[in-house]
């Protein structure tokens, strides 16, 4: 049997939509750890004296003793450290003095007492470790992995706030997936601010840093005559720099006590040798690039606005694995899977009717499937039909379907018939099923007409299978076009019309008497199942023990009075006039959206709708999806009120 199909497109700019879903799939793991461990980070500066407080916390004094004596304690406790290279002093009291060496080992020395407190690598501790996997370790791979995790952040931002646009006001009960689509679009706008900044501050501090020579030793004289230039100045740190070439000056980085963040630093320079004073450049003369600089690691690291800045920075880096998980359910939800089958042969069934069997190129078993499922069959590029399974369910190494070659063809069954070959390799889409047998059927009724049989000769195998009481009820026009005749010969109950040999199918008859617990199913041409359903309901059978798949809709089942509608992304206004189809119109819109049949039979044009109430018209969605009104299918459905806010 052959389904409908319908599949969507971007409403929006493509390209961006695109770049934002990929970026996010291919970089997303990426961002994640940086995000996390980013946002592990945030009060750093506030948590890690206290989650390190025995290195960190130190005597308070008046006189803290010189740096040549600090220097000298500090590689007294780390022999074979190597060159000094960098002294870090904070300016509260209480908090020790920060020493490194060569080896990429921090010192903690308490300035008052001499005393080493201890001794970390610059990567240590609970901290440390965040940060070096921040920044994905040490040396230029790191940097490289980091400058790429900040370039896809950023371009992921960007192409988000440009699909992005304000949607109208949601109502309650929307599908999961819907919900998961609002929430993202919710919060993104909020956070991809954030992420822009914190990337674009990140990315300097990803470019490699130029190669550098070994320390030049500096005496402790030299570093006591040093101490002297500083310490009559009110500073809140100072970060000092030892020469890594003869001749280059110790220098000084200087945070002044009114400076508006800690990295907006003047640059002391003195005398290697000497300790003697070179000279001093201010913050506010220091260049452009120093205090753009200074810039970028306080807002990266939240230190430019306090604790607000730093809370911000907190909720949006926690806010990305929500995005993440809400665009990926998202991604998921939308996207049907499909596999890459071989065709192992095709036979005929019956005149003008063709079996084709599909199997996994490697030998694999296929997904499992149940009676009354179909498949998407994607037979060339914009071609895609929907086919019934009509092999045994138990049988996980193929996938059969019948195909009837239709006169005229609209050129699905005409392509499946003369241009697939055994050996061909075709997509074919993860089973659905929307005609599932009844668990709780005491009997079934199964009726097929025609093509129709394929649904209906899988659900006697399922049933027969398990020894299950049905009947199986088959029209056709003749026994040379009745398909799968040796196959129903062993199903047991099994009454076949043909109507040329004067024997019709009568559904009066066939449903005259319902015992309870007895379900009825149907597939076949308009007429037949029409008829069959009209006497059912004639006859009282409960509405929720008949089952049915169709061909072919009602006539003019698209027609109605006109509607707007609008897609969420873009907010572009498409008008559907009475005698066209949603899915006409926004065909005619350039919103295309290729289709088999366009009547509402298969399901696979369901599209989310965010506001508004669809007058449903389709027969595969359940009473329980007409109700929730969160999708509808625009080749058939319509609007019951002014217009509908489409999920595109």
């Amino acid at each position: 049997m052959n389904h409908a199909t319908t599949r969507r497109a971007a409403g929006v700019p493509a390209l961006v939509v695109t770049l934002h879903r990929w970026i996010g799939l291919g970089a997303g793991l990426l961002l994640l750890v940086v995000a996390l461990s980013g946002a592990a980070m945030v009060f750093r500066p506030q948590l890690e004296p206290a989650v390190s407080a025995r290195l960190w916390r130190a005597s308070a004094c008046n006189a803290a003793r010189p740096p040549s004596a600090l220097v000298a304690a500090a590689r007294a406790a780390n022999p074979g450290a190597g060159t000094l290279t960098a002294i870090r002093m904070p300016g509260e009291r209480g908090t020790s003095v920060r020493i490194k060496f060569s080896d990429g080992r921090w010192v903690f020395v308490d300035a008052c007492s001499g005393r080493v407190l201890g001794i970390q690598h610059a990567y240590g501790g609970p901290f440390g470790t965040l940060e070096w996997i921040h920044t994905f370790g040490t040396g230029s791979i790191g940097a490289v992995v980091a400058g790429i995790v900040a370039g896809a952040a950023l371009v992921l931002a960007l192409a988000g706030l440009l699909a992005w646009r304000p949607s109208p006001r949601r109502r309650a009960g929307l599908a999961a997936g819907a919900r998961r689509l609002a929430l993202h679009r919710r919060i993104a706008p909020w956070v991809a601010p954030v992420l822009i900044v914190a990337a674009l501050t990140g990315l300097p501090q990803a470019l490699p840093a130029p190669p550098q020579g070994p320390a030049v030793a500096v005496g402790g004289p030299a570093l006591d005559q040093a101490w002297s230039q500083v310490a009559a100045t009110p500073w809140q740190q100072l970060q000092w720099r030892m020469p890594r070439r003869a001749g280059a000056p110790i220098e000084i980085d200087v945070a002044a006590n009114d400076a508006p963040h800690p990295y907006a630093t003047g640059v002391l320079r003195l005398d290697a040798a000497s300790g003697a004073r070179i000279g001093y450049t201010p913050y506010a003369a220091t260049g452009i690039g120093h205090r753009a600089y200074g810039w970028a690691l306080a807002l990266h690291y939240g230190l430019a606005g306090g604790v607000p800045q730093q809370a911000v920075l907190f909720l949006a880096m926690l806010a990305l694995p929500v995005l993440a998980w809400s665009g990926l359910a998202s991604f998921l939800a939308r996207r049907r899977g499909a596999l890459t089958l071989r065709l192992r042969r095709t036979y005929p069934v019956a005149d003008g009717i063709l079996a084709f069997e599909f199997t996994h190129p490697l030998g694999l078993r296929l997904p499992a499937w149940t009676a009354g499922a179909h498949v998407d069959v994607f037979i060339a590029p914009g071609l895609v039909r929907q086919y019934s399974l009509c092999g045994d369910p138990r049988d996980r190494c193929r996938y059969t379907i019948a195909v009837l070659r239709c006169r005229p063809s609209r050129g699905g069954s005409q392509a499946m018939h003369e241009t697939l070959r055994q050996g061909s390799l075709v997509r074919v889409g993860m089973p659905r099923n929307q005609f599932a047998l009844a668990p709780q059927a005491r009997h079934s009724v199964l009726v097929a007409g025609g093509i129709g049989v394929t649904p209906i000769l899988a659900m006697a195998d399922a049933l027969a299978a398990r020894g299950a009481s049905f009947e199986l009820h088959y029209a056709c026009r003749s026994r040379a076009h009745a398909a799968f005749r040796e196959r129903m010969a062993h199903l047991g109950e099994v009454h076949m019309y043909c109507n040329d040999e004067g024997r019709t199918l009568a559904p009066g008859v066939l449903l005259a008497a319902r015992q309870e617990g007895t379900h009825l199913y149907v597939c076949g041409p308009t007429g037949l199942t029409q008829a069959v359903l009209s006497e059912a309901a004639r006859r009282g059978w409960p509405d929720e023990c008949v089952h049915t798949e169709r061909f072919s809709p009602a006539d003019d089942v698209a027609r109605g009075r006109p509607f707007t509608l609008r897609i969420a992304s873009s907010g572009r206004l498409v008008d559907v006039p009475a005698d066209r189809s949603a899915l006409a119109a926004l065909a005619d819109a350039g919103i295309i959206i290729p289709s088999s049949c366009g009547q509402g039979l298969c399901g696979s044009c369901i599209t989310g709708v965010l506001d508004g109430e669809p007058d449903h018209r389709d027969h595969c969605l359940t009473p329980e999806a007409h109700a929730a009104n969160d999708c509808f299918t625009p080749c058939c459905s319509r609007a019951r009120g002014a217009g509908l806010v489409l999920d595109l």
